[in-house]
Parts: structure tokens; sequence; C-alpha cells
């Protein structure tokens, strides 16, 4: 599958990794990373710009875990992805350019390129990795036992991308994304754990949630860096043992204001293409990547994307 990258939008991104037909915890595995640290010299601002934030955020904002990637290597025919850990605090001040002069968090990390080293890796190059703490985030592409693909609208009073639609996701996974990297680095598959958990805080009351979604139906589909912060979005794949009315009942609330589908064929897919600009560019690869499975091309109903 040819690896795709989204351009001349305000949700641009580029695919870092075809895992379409992968296998977990075989020829794609889970390894330990390097944790991104803050240079000394740079700490001071560090520490300005992160007051400066917390205080624009009216106390909404405030440090905790982040999980986090910058490399993907293949090895003696193996795809590894690496994992680390980061904070908020890292994060947003390396990512955010918050309209400091001469910011020399965001300076220190520019350029970023890619370097296609594989047929299926488009790696990641940033000029100081130390300074670049981005953050690992989640999103399932997920289908219904009444053959729906699920997607949520968000509210109007989220953080970021107010009312546009959504996959389940998340950077959390099952609550703490450092255990969530201690998990999977150590056990593959606990991924399975963790998706199930990501699901969990999007249906929170929805009842056996972990026996609804077999492991098998489980499956990576790819890796995806968003232009504007820049994040990594790990998609994967999904099916629940639960219609689409329960979902929409049960859909956890604040964070979204509701839910839609479309049905699970390749109507379904196109329609999902057709409204790539409604979602954030950290989601829309979920079904962007998946559109092939279903015979479809998505450069011809997606404007901007084409192939790296």
């Amino acid at each position: 599958m040819p690896l795709y990258k989204l351009t001349q939008t305000n949700e641009d991104w580029i695919q870092e990794l075809d895992s379409a037909n992968l296998t977990i915890g075989k020829d794609l595995q889970f390894v330990r990373g390097i944790n991104p640290k803050i240079n000394p010299e740079h700490q001071e601002l560090a520490d300005q710009k992160w007051a400066m934030m917390v205080e624009e955020s009216k106390g909404r904002l405030f440090d905790g875990a982040l999980a986090h990637s910058n490399k993907t290597t293949s090895k003696a025919g193996i795809i590894q992805v690496h994992l680390a850990k980061t904070t908020y605090k890292d994060h947003h001040v390396t990512t955010y350019d918050k309209g400091f002069e001469n910011d020399q968090l965001i300076n220190s990390n520019r350029p970023i390129r890619h370097e296609r080293t594989d047929s299926r890796i488009n790696h990641i190059v940033v000029a100081n990795p130390q300074n670049f703490c981005s953050a690992y985030a989640i999103a399932i592409f997920l289908t219904t036992k009444d053959n729906k693909i699920f997607y949520a609208i968000r509210s109007s009073n989220t953080d970021d991308h107010k009312d546009q639609l959504s996959m389940p996701s998340g950077g959390r996974m099952s609550g703490d994304p450092h255990q969530f990297v201690d998990d999977v680095t150590t056990n593959n598959d606990l991924i399975y754990k963790h998706i199930k958990g990501t699901l969990k805080s999007e249906f929170p009351q929805l009842k056996e949630l972990e026996k609804r979604v077999a492991d098998e139906t489980i499956k990576s589909t790819g890796i995806i860096r968003y232009a504007r912060l820049p994040d990594l979005t790990h998609t994967f794949q999904a099916h629940i043992d639960a219609n689409f009315n329960e979902l929409e009942q049960t859909l956890i609330k604040g964070k979204y204001q509701g839910a839609g589908f479309v049905e699970n064929n390749s109507d379904g897919i196109i329609k999902l293409l057709k409204k790539t600009s409604q979602f954030p560019g950290t989601i829309s690869p979920t079904f962007i990547l998946k559109s092939q499975d279903y015979s479809i091309d998505p450069k011809y109903h997606v404007n901007g994307l084409m192939e790296v």
C-alpha cells in the first residue's frame, strides 16, 4: 500500500508507517525508546512558557504523563515502534508556538523532515530530538455488530477541534500513558488491553466492553504525524459486539455531544472520505488508511491527499 500525506489544508499530516498486514508481536513490535528531555540551556525558557500557558488556561491546563514516539525502524524484516515517556509540560513547550520572539525551543527542532527508509516507513528526522517532546496517541476505526462504522461529534467546550467529527481515540490509553509504555514494550500483546481501555474511556457505561471486543479484530493500520504540533497518531481497527444505538447511548459526556455512522461498505467509506475536512488531521487517517480495503482510492475523494 502507498504511504500518504495530506497537504494544503489546516489539518495536514504525513504517514510514517504502513502497518496493514503486519501482525502485532511478530513483524510489528513495540520496543523501548529514549525519553526526550529538554536541554538544560532551554529549561528557563521552558518554565516561562509553561507558566504563561497555565495562566492563560485559567486552571484547565496541568502537567501529567504522556506517551512519546519519535522512531519507527525496520530490522530483519521486523518493524519496531519505539515508545518512550514525556509530560504535558515538555510536550506543550516544545510543540506549541506561543509567539515568543526567537523561541529557541521551537527553533531547535527545526527543520523537521522525513526520509523514506523502507517500503513501509517514512522516517522522521528532527534537528534536536531531545527538545522534541511530541505526543503518541491512538485512534480507532470501529465497526459495530449492526455493520456500521462509528464516529463521534466533539463537544463545543473541548480544548481543541470543537464541534468536529472524531473517532474513538485518546492519548491516555487505559488511563496512565507511562504504564502503557511499560506494558506494551514488555509484552506486545498488552496492546489489546490498552485498545480496549481506550474504548472503555470513550464508552464508560457500556457493560462488559472488554469481552465484546475480540483480540483478533484489533489490528494496526498505520502511524501518521500531524503537521501542526506535530504529534503522532497510531491508527488501529477494531470490531465491537454492540450496535450503534448502544454506543451512542454510552458515549462519554462532555468530550462529545453526539454520534453518527455510515454503513460498513464502500459507499460508507466514500461518505467518510467526503467528510475529511470535518475531522481533525489526527483522526481522518483512521478511515483514509482503511479505504483500500474497500477497493477505494482515497486520492479521488480527498482534496490535498497524495502519495509520499
